[in-house]
């Protein structure tokens, strides 16, 4: 007995393992967004056991690229392959019941905009009877009477049939904006989204021994991108400029993101990594093409240039900015909530006071207003991305720039906007601007009046930009007199 019992247990020790499917419950706990696209990361620790085995990720974004999966393990596990699979997901953040109800309601409602549309067609007919009958009635030799109350009925009767069409139309307007706004929601939902989809990862591996493991996935999805905007603000001429980064971020990844470490990068993911040739640079005559207004000459007129200095921000950042190869990162200094629903979540970033040149410019050839320009030395030590800005000056809101720092020099000019408080008018001078015939030859002059008040109560620099007309023919010489 004790001789079949110990060759039993070597048989049993030389079963060979079946493969045992392991459900993953894991978290999203990093994310790293790009211009377009972001890399998600996710996290959890299970016990592995020995033999082989297949872990399964399921209800991950319908948009990941399988392409772009990473997996982590321990030292001692073996990966031997990675798939994945779109698949039907009972869970999610549209269920079947939503997209059901949509469709009935929007089903519904056409078949109400039909009944309506019925409804109408019957008033129309009546409206044509009582006026076929008005007529006929009225070519009946009746008395007078007779006449009048006929007419006083038909008369009745076919306001009530128009009233009645009015409110019929006004109804079938409504259905349709209500249909109008439930096509709009159901078509709001991605396709995958709409029909429940996820994404199922399966990654098959061999482990050596039973042993607890940190297992991390990550994956990349297009359907995240965020932009750059600014808050400006500028309380007076005799005070720092502020700059306030805020993030506008779109998760329509298909995953909420709850309390996550967020990273915002400016650079670009899918940007090729081939080395961009040069073609050929031919040359060829072509007709010259003049703008309007490409010659301008500048007339400085001397002022108090004010210098701003800078103050240093007591507001912690909400995020700390790293300059990298590729781009600009904000890292979040705090977890963030970003649900998949498609709309624009903003975030903000940092605010930062610096130094500037505050400079007022006018065209009155064009434009009767001074327009107010902040000119910022070294803007590139401010990690300034290209992104739309928010002006506001002295309290008021001011309207919208776009600050473009890649295609500056060693200054950054940000336009704050008119300026109420200067006036500007241009105006053409009687006495300078007479007409003369020298024999064949012609002479003309033209003199205009620039006319600058400053209302506010400190002197101002202004600089006045006005066009000289250039000669494009040998017979026409032209003279500027001061």
């Amino acid at each position: 007995m004790r001789y079949l019992f110990i060759s039993i247990v070597l048989l049993l020790n030389w079963q060979p393992l079946r493969s045992k499917d392991i459900p993953v419950n894991s978290e999203i706990t990093e994310v790293n967004v790009y211009r377009t696209g972001a890399s998600i990361h996710r996290q959890t620790e299970l016990m592995i056991p020995k033999g082989s085995h297949r872990l399964i990720f399921e209800g991950l974004s319908p948009y990941l690229d399988l392409n772009s999966l990473t997996f982590s393990l321990p030292i001692g596990i073996r990966i031997h392959g990675i798939s994945g699979e779109l698949v039907a997901y009972k869970e999610g953040i549209y269920t079947s019941e939503d997209v059901n109800r949509l469709v009935k309601n929007i089903t519904d409602l056409k078949k109400e905009i039909a009944f309506q549309k019925t409804d109408i067609e019957v008033t129309d007919a009546q409206i044509i009877l009582i006026t076929s009958n008005q007529n006929l009635s009225s070519q009946q030799g009746l008395d007078a009477t007779r006449l009048k109350t006929m007419v006083d009925y038909y008369q009745s009767k076919l306001a009530e049939l128009k009233h009645l069409k009015l409110s019929q139309n006004e109804k079938v307007f409504q259905l349709n904006k209500q249909l109008a706004d439930l096509e709009t929601q159901l078509q709001s939902i991605p396709g995958p989204l709409r029909t429940n989809k996820r994404t199922r990862v399966t990654i098959e591996l061999s482990n050596d021994l039973n042993r607890s493991a940190q297992v991390m996935l990550s994956y990349f999805t297009h359907q995240v991108h965020w932009q750059t905007t600014y808050d400006i603000n500028v309380s007076g001429l005799n005070a720092p400029i502020e700059l306030i980064y805020k993030a506008n971020l779109v998760n329509n990844s298909g995953e909420n993101w709850n309390d996550i470490s967020l990273r915002l990068s400016t650079a670009q993911f899918n940007r090729t990594s081939t080395l961009p040739t040069i073609n050929p640079w031919r040359l060829r005559f072509r007709e010259p093409y003049v703008m309007d207004g490409a010659e301008i000459m500048d007339l400085s007129i001397a002022a108090n240039q004010r210098k701003k200095r800078s103050t240093p921000g007591q507001d912690p950042p909400m995020a700390v900015v790293e300059e990298q190869f590729t781009g600009l990162v904000f890292t979040l200094d705090h977890q963030q909530n970003v649900p998949a629903d498609n709309q624009v979540h903003r975030i903000e970033l940092l605010t930062q006071s610096t130094e500037a040149t505050y400079r007022y410019h006018c065209v009155p050839y064009k434009s009767p207003y001074a327009y107010l320009v902040a000119e910022i030395t070294d803007p590139h030590k401010l990690n300034l991305s290209q992104g739309a800005a928010s002006i506001f000056f002295e309290g008021r809101y001011q309207g919208k720039s776009y600050l473009q720092p890649n295609q500056v020099g060693d200054r950054l000019l940000i336009s704050l906007g008119t300026d109420i408080g200067i006036s500007i008018e241009r105006k053409r001078i009687e006495d300078y601007t007479k007409k003369k015939f020298i024999g064949s030859n012609k002479k003309e002059w033209v003199g205009y009046r620039i006319e600058i008040k400053n209302n506010k109560t400190l002197p101002i620099a202004i600089e006045v930009k006005d066009r000289f007309p250039l000669s494009t023919e040998s017979d026409i010489a032209i003279d500027y007199i001061e």
